[in-house]
């Protein structure tokens, strides 16, 4: 490959900022889509400068495109495309240094997929709802493995000596 095409990375780049921008910033949605662009321009930028030190040639942005995502999912998984895409030009063995670089990519991709789910969604007023003793008690229950009881729990001091 003489040249490296970038047009649909670095639209993709522009389509983060502007969700970035356009995110709530009462939820972690703007934070975590601004991390997202600083670690996919740095990685982007590390991966076309392994490139053309390992291959020469050149970049071009000729195909330079909108993504065209209208919610934070698709974004992520057009992000993953992109990447699986670029996979293709390389084998493994050689091209270990672009692969890993990629790797990266789809790690800093899956890490902001993580974040945007964490936040829960506001009602019609903007607020968030309250946690419910049911959830707290479903969510000790997961944490420590015992069923409620409704009862306090008794701490053994014994042996603490």
């Amino acid at each position: 490959m003489d040249t490296l095409p970038l047009g649909k990375f670095l639209g993709y780049l522009s389509h983060i900022r502007t969700f970035h921008w356009n995110a709530d910033t009462k939820t972690n949605e703007h934070s975590s889509l601004g991390k997202l662009y600083d670690q996919l321009d740095e990685l982007l930028d590390t991966y076309v400068e392994t490139y053309i030190g390992k291959c020469g040639g050149t970049v071009t942005d000729d195909d330079l495109d909108s993504c065209g995502c209208t919610d934070n999912g698709e974004l992520i998984d057009y992000g993953c495309q992109l990447v699986d895409e670029s996979r293709a030009n390389f084998e493994a063995g050689d091209d270990d240094d672009m692969l890993n670089i990629l790797a990266d990519m789809e790690t800093a991709l899956n890490k902001a997929r993580y974040f945007l789910k964490t936040e829960p969604e506001p009602d019609e007023e903007g607020e968030y709802e309250e946690e419910n003793e049911t959830v707290a008690e479903a969510k000790k229950e997961k944490k420590t493995g015992k069923e409620p009881t409704g009862e306090p729990e008794e701490f053994d001091m014994e042996g603490m000596d």
